[in-house]
């Protein structure tokens, strides 16, 4: 896990798609589904808590595609 960002940093699209090898499309199809954790509006930008990305990834039985 990156050691840049604390529990309380917020993550942009590009940043959730580095953590997770995964293109955007991917990401926002998985947020519609259900399976991801939805973002955090701020202006127009899309955002995500580290922590919540953390929790995702330490349940593995979330990840289904």
């Amino acid at each position: 896990m990156q050691s840049s960002f604390s529990d309380y940093s917020y993550l942009s699209v590009r940043d959730v798609c580095e953590m997770l090898q995964l293109n955007r499309s991917t990401i926002y199809r998985q947020v519609k589904q259900g399976i991801f954790p939805q973002p955090t509006k701020i202006g127009r930008s899309s955002r995500w808590k580290f922590a919540e990305i953390k929790a995702f990834l330490d349940n593995p039985t979330q990840k289904e595609s």
